[in-house]
């Protein structure tokens, strides 16, 4: 019985040794599976040192930088691939987000149309023509841009979410509220919903239901200042109201 007990005893600590010897690499899937784009980034950058110029490493490396919010980083890459004269559907994407990102929304929606012209057919790519013809005042094309997104099964928030938006760049508040109520309603942790719905009651008027729907993510005096500068400024552009694009759908308040 001794022997017995001495021989699992000494099994559970060569499992134990097994276990404490035992090391995960870190790999690039990894870090894609949990969004560690910081960590992607440094990922690519070590990838350089050994292939400098190799243009899939800075493809890899310029959406990196785009998605961890760091645009000038971003369009650097993007632009060294286009002096390289890189093609692909995947990179004219991503061109057109960073060009959108920069403001640059010519640039963008040639990006774009280059990207659908190579095959990139992804409700993404509506989403984003749709937000970039918003910003240019094109809202007709806008408008067509979000039903294909939607008729490809897009988000359905963010779909909606953009419509309101192009209601209110038109000046057409409660179309934006129809839209956007009900979306608030069954969602109302998302914030630029919030925020957009807001803004739609402001203009018609209706400032204790805004301030209902904004809640604790504004004071009291953060929402006059609002209102007085949308009043002041007889905003309708849709730069003040936030469009989602497909990098935020679900953005939480």
């Amino acid at each position: 019985m001794i022997r017995l007990t001495f021989l699992f005893v000494l099994l559970l600590s060569q499992v134990g040794c097994v276990t404490s010897t035992t090391q995960h690499t870190v790999t690039e899937s990894d870090l894609k599976a949990v969004g560690n784009y910081a960590g992607l980034i440094n990922y690519y950058k070590t990838a350089l040192i050994t292939s400098p110029n190799d243009p899939k490493v800075m493809l890899s490396l310029a959406d990196a930088y785009y998605r961890n919010k760091d645009i000038e980083s971003a369009r650097f890459y993007v632009d060294q691939l286009e002096k390289l004269n890189y093609q692909g559907a995947t990179f004219s994407f991503l061109a057109g987000n960073v060009y959108a990102a920069s403001d640059d929304y010519s640039r963008a929606l040639t990006a774009y149309q280059h990207a659908k012209q190579q095959g990139y057919s992804a409700s993404d790519l509506d989403l984003e023509m749709g937000i970039v013809y918003s910003y240019t005042s094109q809202y007709l094309l806008a408008k067509e841009a979000f039903d294909q997104a939607r008729l490809k099964g897009h988000d359905d928030i963010a779909i909606k979410n953009n419509l309101a938006v192009l209601a209110i760049a038109q000046a057409h508040y409660q179309q934006a509220v129809d839209i956007l109520l009900p979306v608030f309603q069954h969602s109302p942790e998302q914030q630029k919903v919030s925020f957009n719905l807001a803004i739609a009651l402001i203009q018609l008027g209706d400032i204790p239901q805004a301030k209902q729907v904004l809640g604790e993510r504004i004071t009291d005096d953060q929402l006059m200042a609002l209102v007085y500068a949308l009043r002041v400024s007889g905003n309708t552009e849709n730069k003040e109201s936030h469009e989602i694009s497909n990098e935020e759908q679900h953005e939480p308040a």
